[in-house]
């Protein structure tokens, strides 16, 4: 089904083991202007809807040098950065359930942040994030949706649960005060 210009669901209905059935809605085709904050606005109607689990899959930059772009990533913990960059928040209280199911090969699993936008970044600023605070992987809309889950969970007595994976696209130079050309946490 089209959602407007900027978004399809598609359906999928899925019976398990146990002869549970369940349907899968499928969020593809969004826009790229409706990441972000805008993800949110998008979820909401799901959430009262009354999902049992939201899975979130996009792109990320790695404050780890020693990890190489396309790697996977499975936040252990979500964290919002204020705008200036300099307050980490606390983990969001909801776990990420493909961080049990970490797959043989190159994955990667640690601390998660998003920050409000495309992260312009300084190499002091990525240090810190790195050594200081142990961030492994930064997006926009990943940590934002695990808060909003857990808000929701708190607020209505649900237990919707959430997974996410991130793609690495970006890395930073692992030593030195210019940045790798072309790279852009975001």
């Amino acid at each position: 089904a089209q959602i407007g210009d900027f978004a399809a669901i598609e359906y999928y209905r899925v019976v398990g083991k146990s002869g549970l059935e369940r349907t899968i809605a499928v969020l593809t085709h969004v826009e790229l202007r409706y990441f972000g904050k805008s993800i949110l606005t998008l979820l909401k109607p799901f959430l009262k809807r009354g999902v049992d689990r939201v899975i979130f899959a996009g792109s990320a930059g790695s404050f780890d040098p020693t990890v190489p772009v396309h790697s996977l990533v499975f936040p252990r913990s979500f964290h919002d950065l204020s705008d200036d960059g300099a307050v980490v928040s606390t983990a969001t209280p909801i776990d990420n359930e493909l961080y049990g199911l970490l797959p043989f090969g190159e994955s990667y699993a640690g601390k998660h942040v998003s920050v409000q936008s495309p992260l312009v970044e300084s190499q002091e600023m990525v240090w810190r994030l790195r050594e200081k605070e142990k961030l492994l992987s930064v997006d926009v809309e990943g940590s934002k949706v695990a808060k909003m889950i857990a808000d929701h969970n708190k607020q209505h007595g649900t237990k919707i649960r959430y997974a996410a994976a991130f793609i690495i696209t970006d890395t930073p130079v692992a030593s030195g005060d210019r940045p790798k050309e072309g790279y852009g946490l975001h």
